[in-house]
């Protein structure tokens, strides 16, 4: 009887100490992981405008005059968008009424100021092409073909304002 017993705990003993083994294992794997893998995700990538600075070699005044480009740009994009959410919400109280010519009067404002916003990133792209110097501008040129591709949004869904960089 004893010699069962002792067989059984040697059983437990071996299936606890193998279960630790493999625990062990797997959390160096995952540790492994996360230093490895984990710490690109975290990376900081370069800005849309860290990316026009180095794509256009703009010296000093140059950015001095971009960063003032940039603020004014953000300042309208942020407006318009605050416009917008405003009119958004006046346009979602109607769902009570269903009152479909307010409505209609609400989104017709909405994609005004969606087409004032676009109309400023164009505005913003001839005011950057402005401080470029001649022989910047087949870097502006090669800027504008790729510009879709850097202002796309990478990561996480931006929400509220522009992001300070």
């Amino acid at each position: 009887m004893y010699h069962k017993l002792n067989t059984r705990f040697m059983n437990k003993t071996k299936l606890y100490g193998v279960l630790a083994i493999v625990f062990l294992l797997i959390n160096l794997m995952l540790v492994g992981f996360m230093l490895t893998k984990g710490g690109k995700r975290g990376q900081h990538k370069n800005s849309p405008k860290e990316i026009i600075i180095t794509r256009l070699n703009l010296d000093s005044n140059q950015r001095t005059a971009y960063e003032v480009k940039v603020q004014e740009h953000r300042s309208l994009v942020n407006n318009t968008r605050e416009k917008i959410r405003a009119e958004k919400s006046k346009l979602n109280s109607l769902l009570k009424t269903g009152n479909r010519e307010q409505a209609d009067s609400f989104s017709a404002v909405i994609a005004g100021l969606h087409r004032e916003m676009e109309l400023g990133f164009f505005n913003h792209l001839m005011d950057i092409k402005s401080i470029c110097k001649p022989e910047q501008m087949d870097n502006y040129t090669t800027l504008v073909d790729d510009i879709n591709t850097i202002f796309s949004k990478r990561g996480p869904k931006r929400k509220g304002s522009y992001k300070k960089q």
